[in-house]
């Protein structure tokens, strides 16, 4: 159902995560399976991560990033987002 859907709307597909009982078990304990798990599941698991860090969002170099009036951006977005007061 995945890769339909991707198609449907047009986003790639990441990955299919393979239904595996360590994936529920390591949710249940607080310990993601992509983390310390072994299998296919934990694989896909990173794989994806892989992708997320080197295709969709890679990282930025921290000097590239201008902060300069960072907060005052925000602020305005957030009075913006909120409306005019009554």
């Amino acid at each position: 159902g995945g890769a339909a859907r991707a198609g449907v709307i047009d986003a790639p597909l990441l990955g299919q995560v393979p239904l595996e009982p360590s994936v529920a078990a390591g949710n249940d304990a607080g310990e993601p399976v992509a983390l310390a798990g072994v299998g296919r599941a934990a694989d896909v698991f990173r794989e994806i991560a892989g992708r997320l860090a080197a295709e969709i969002a890679p990282p930025i170099r921290p000097e590239s990033v201008d902060m300069a009036g960072c907060s005052a951006r925000m602020l305005e977005a957030v009075a913006a987002a909120l409306g005019p007061k009554p």
